[in-house]
């Protein structure tokens, strides 16, 4: 071990660095024990799972996979019985408190997750559970949480190593909180990309011809797509499945999707809204949406269907859209799905023929003969299909279309579902149409855009496109924005408004064109100059054919970047000890401004290089600062960590043997050469005083200048001469800089002067 107990993280920035995968949270909070240990199993044992026949699994894989007849089987799941009395490590914590650790690994795995058999907490205490590196995190979890089950599903975080943490407030009360994990799973597949992310790949590991829901494709669908979740099936397996709306329309969480999937709905965990942000490439979406936990209100296998009421309302944050529907058995025109294919992100395809009746192992289903644009695959069992009016139709039950076959999908039919098996827990009308109204088909219930409030002329800046964070060197932008018609009728006409750096450039686009309802159009903007430092474009639209806007809460987007506009790339490379999570820097200029920063970094990846760039200001001076937070450099006891700061080729900076911080000031010149410093020498240096520079190398004549930190000139000359020498015994200690200027260039010699 390289320390004690009891050091101080910087709390803060390592928790805002970690990846927090939530599930409904009341509470904010680090873990308390980070406070108390350096590593995350520092002082517990580990328990290590047995091993399992992995070839097996992905054979029943394949077969399963081929037809989509059951969840996509991401993880195997082990039985235990951990608890709080038998299992883990309780220590003391602060103002009274008790904490309680369990760890526990499975060699090879990609993520890991856990089920308690038992969640019953008492107020005022808190559960987390977190991975190795601390990197993802999930909780606090109290009793807020508490199901009347008495018991909780969680996701899957990073790694083969899950940290469950008990907080416990009062050790005094006479009531105490149970917890016993009674599965722990090992994901050896996929499931949110986590494996991707650990070995730095990307997300979109379905196939290639699955359409990420933000393309274009989707737009007219978004209130649809945000009725979707995936579901974690018994902490194992994924599926599909979709809000609905009721005919009492009270956002009651009524959630559909395949019989086969399962029916111990108790153990599943439903994330919403985990779309990748761009269309390409693909990126991993929002990640801290979910409910854990449901009931079983209906099942059907002759329509494999299930229906269930989530455990706890959904927030109104997810901005959750509760899906229309038709369950009278009118066959649609063209027909779409919206699905998450093999644990990835949200997608959305595309049938552009009327779909017929079909049987699958009995079930009557809708028949999609084939996807013209995206298709389906396992983990997509159980999500919605719409028709052309925007209504939901029947969830997956399987079939072989993948984009390698172009073949035909089965999904179970809601007009079957109706009225199931005849009763209460095999039908879906009761839930759907609680009053008996017997009306079987209803639009779907949302805010926003998708309130079901439309206008006729309603013209929306969707986005600025193509600026950057920040600009290094580049004088004049020339963006574009996204115009989308967000009401009924065709819109012609619009006008697009700009005001860049607050009046500075104003001006109108007068846009003529067709674009029909829900469709995007690219306008380019005019060219831009840049401002050194902070920079605003303001677009806004507005009088779409001619008249009034008539709802003008999406008319305007702000885009705020910066500009350094004699800025120059400065890499900085730090090669990491053993302990990472201890190191940061950051430069600052001269007046103490913090311009850019790192760290920290991750524990246990010695030798591994964080290579960052940096646009600063030429011609200015600047400290960089490395940190150590326990306080012995990044070199040399734990690992042969070091550092260097580069422009041009020449190292401004570097070094790794330090304790708390070390500190190097720096100046950015103007034709900074290499291969004239190489024919340099200066020395001594460091000198006490006397400092001679050797140009036997250099031709023809040159100026020599030197200055300190601040800019001051302290000696110069115009030589011709082999070896200057310059006495330097009267200026104080410290740093300086000597300027050599030839016919080839300019380069510039650090000096270190101390007497």
């Amino acid at each position: 071990m390289k320390k004690n107990l009891l050091s101080t993280l910087t709390l803060a920035v390592l928790f805002l660095s970690s990846s927090v995968i939530g599930q409904i949270t009341h509470e904010t909070g680090t873990p308390p024990s980070w406070k108390l240990f350096k590593s995350a199993t520092d002082g517990i044992p580990v328990i290590k799972m047995p091993s399992f026949d992995l070839a097996k699994l992905q054979a029943e894989d394949v077969i399963v996979d081929a037809d989509k007849s059951g969840p996509w089987r991401f993880g195997n799941p082990f039985e235990t019985n951990y608890t709080t009395a038998n299992s883990g490590v309780w220590n003391a914590g602060e103002n009274g408190e008790r904490v309680w650790r369990l760890a526990v690994t499975s060699e090879g795995a990609t993520s890991m997750n856990v089920i308690f058999d038992e969640y019953k907490l008492v107020a005022g205490d808190q559960v987390y559970i977190y991975n190795q590196d601390r990197s993802d995190v999930i909780g606090p979890f109290t009793h807020l949480n508490n199901k009347e089950w008495e018991g909780l599903a969680t996701l899957p975080i990073a790694g083969q190593t899950l940290i469950v943490e008990l907080r416990q407030a009062n050790p005094l009360a006479a009531e105490q909180s149970k917890l016993s994990v009674g599965q722990v799973t090992h994901g050896y597949r996929d499931i949110f990309g986590y494996a991707k992310r650990v070995y730095e790949k990307g997300l979109n590991d379905s196939g290639s011809c699955n359409n990420n829901v933000i393309c274009p494709v989707g737009d007219n669908w978004r209130c649809q797509i945000a009725s979707v979740a995936i579901i974690v099936v018994g902490g194992s397996g994924a599926c599909t499945g979709t809000v609905l709306n009721n005919h009492d329309q009270d956002q009651r969480p009524l959630f559909l999707s395949a019989n086969h999937c399962g029916t111990n709905v108790t153990n599943w965990v439903f994330r919403f809204n985990w779309d990748s942000p761009t269309c390409t490439p693909t990126a991993n979406g929002p990640t801290s949406q979910s409910v854990s936990g449901a009931s079983l209100l209906a099942s059907s296998a002759g329509s494999d269907m299930s229906l269930m009421e989530l455990s706890s309302a959904i927030p109104s944050a997810y901005n959750v859209y509760y899906s229309g529907w038709d369950a009278s058995g009118v066959f649609p025109t063209n027909q779409i799905a919206i699905h998450h294919p093999s644990g990835d992100v949200k997608k959305i395809s595309f049938d552009d023929d009327a779909a017929t009746y079909g049987t699958m192992s009995g079930a009557q289903c809708w028949r999609v003969g084939n996807w013209e644009d995206g298709t389906t695959e396992p983990g997509s069992s159980g999500s919605g299909l719409w028709d052309q009016n925007q209504r939901l139709i029947g969830q997956l039950y399987g079939g072989s279309a993948s984009c390698s076959s172009i073949t035909n999908d089965f999904y179970g039919r809601l007009d079957i579902s109706w009225d199931g098996g005849g009763t209460a827990g095999s039908r879906v009308k009761d839930y759907l149409d609680p009053n008996g109204t017997g009306v079987k088909v209803l639009d779907g219930l949302g805010a926003g855009v998708c309130a079901g409030v439309t206008f006729d002329l309603d013209a929306s800046t969707a986005s600025i496109d193509g600026i950057d964070t920040t600009y290094c060197n580049v004088q004049n932008i020339t963006p574009s924005m996204t115009l989308k018609n967000n009401g009924n009728l065709t819109l012609t006409a619009v006008d697009i408004n700009y005001d860049f750096n607050s009046a500075t450039t104003t001006g109108t686009i007068n846009w003529t064109g067709s674009l029909a309802a829900g469709a995007t159009e690219s306008v380019t903007l005019p060219t831009f100059a840049l401002a050194a430092g902070a920079n605003t474009l303001t677009v806004t639209t507005n009088s779409p054919n001619g008249a009034a806007d008539m709802s003008t809460s999406n008319d305007s987007k702000t885009s705020n970047f910066t500009a350094v506009l004699n800025g120059v790339i400065v890499t900085v490379d730090v090669i990491q000890d053993e302990y990472g999570s201890e190191t940061t820097w950051e430069i600052t200029n001269s007046g103490g401004t913090v311009i850019a920063s790192g760290g920290p970094y991750t524990d246990d990846n010695d030798q591994q290089l964080e290579s960052t760039t940096v646009c600063l200001e030429l011609d200015q001076c600047y400290d960089f600062t490395i940190n150590d937070s326990y306080g012995d450099g990044i070199c040399c006891e734990y690992g042969s960590g070091s550092y260097n700061v580069d422009y041009n080729g020449v190292s401004q900076a570097s070094g790794g043997e330090f304790t708390d911080s070390e500190t190097t000031n720096f100046c950015l010149t103007a034709g900074l050469n290499e291969n004239i410093l190489a024919n340099i020498s200066v020395y001594p240096n460091p000198t006490n005083g006397t400092v001679t520079v050797d140009l036997s190398k250099i031709d023809g004549n040159a100026n020599i200048t030197v200055t300190n930190t601040t800019g001051a000139i302290v000696a110069a000359k115009s030589v011709t001469s082999s070896l200057n020498q310059f006495d330097l015994s009267r200026e104080a200690n410290g740093l300086y800089f000597i300027e050599v200027v030839t016919e080839s260039g300019k380069a510039v010699y650090k000096l270190n002067l101390s007497k």
